[in-house]
């Protein structure tokens, strides 16, 4: 198990992003943004519960967020620290850098992350990333990954592609989502679908069967979030999951989610 201190040096070090540029904000229009997130699944196996909080600052171009969460799986409990920060590199391009820290099976033990942005012309987006989670189970994963996306009217499709390394075998993982935004543009439709000769990303982190590194997985998501405020933000989704996690055994996963926000 995870050891409290990591947990605590986690949210430390957020705290220390934030105070560092807490001169520098002074002169900004600060945009602050708290939020509660509640999701419920039922699945033809058992049920899962996640609880979270949020809190995102924007000090300038970079936005930083740090985020805490309870989850229940099957009758084990877990709890995950991250943050994460967004820097504008430039008009055309900007940063992702996360980590996380975990205290139980059903998630990672810990994980850091980063990605590079870069927009492109007719509405194109570039992504190369990596990842590297470690669970009590494992030795490590470690993922890279490039993606495609792009804006055509009300839509955003993305296409993703990740290089999978484990302890004992290399895999990939391909990935296409989309999102059909309506009314105010914050409010969309989406879906996800994906195959993984070894494991997918999605699957580590939000399924945490790390016993299943070499199984073949095909997955089907769709859903509706829909914003019904401006300042208090309340969004409420659905989503239907339709996952071939083993041979001849597929699970099937139907999840509510309610996050309230507010932004000051």
């Amino acid at each position: 198990m995870v050891s409290n201190y990591k947990i605590f040096s986690g949210i430390s070090l957020f705290c220390c992003i934030m105070i560092c540029f807490s001169a520098h904000a002074q002169q900004d229009s600060l945009k602050n943004q708290i939020a509660l997130t509640y999701a419920y699944s039922y699945l033809n196996t058992g049920e899962w519960q996640q609880t979270r909080a949020e809190y995102q600052r924007k000090i300038g171009k970079t936005i930083l967020l740090g985020r805490y969460s309870l989850e229940q799986r099957f009758g084990r409990r877990g709890g995950l620290a991250e943050i994460e920060a967004y820097p504008t590199l430039s008009d055309k391009s900007y940063a992702y850098l996360g980590a996380g820290f975990g205290n139980q099976r059903i998630l990672p033990s810990a994980y850091f992350s980063g990605a590079y942005y870069h927009s492109l012309k007719k509405n194109f987006e570039i992504e190369i990333g990596g990842k590297w989670i470690d669970f009590q189970q494992t030795e490590g994963v470690t993922m890279l990954h490039t993606s495609l996306g792009n804006y055509m009217g009300n839509y955003w499709l993305n296409f993703r592609f990740t290089q999978i390394f484990t302890t004992n075998k290399t895999g990939q993982s391909l990935i296409f989502s989309g999102r059909r935004y309506s009314g105010n543009g914050q409010s969309y439709w989406f879906w996800r679908t994906g195959w993984s000769n070894t494991i997918s990303e999605e699957l580590i982190v939000n399924s945490g069967d790390v016993e299943n590194f070499n199984s073949q997985v095909q997955w089907l998501q769709i859903g509706r979030k829909q914003r019904l405020k401006r300042n208090w933000i309340i969004e409420p989704s659905m989503a239907f999951e339709l996952t071939d996690w083993k041979k001849d055994t597929e699970r099937i996963r139907l999840t509510t989610q309610l996050e309230l926000k507010r932004r000051f």
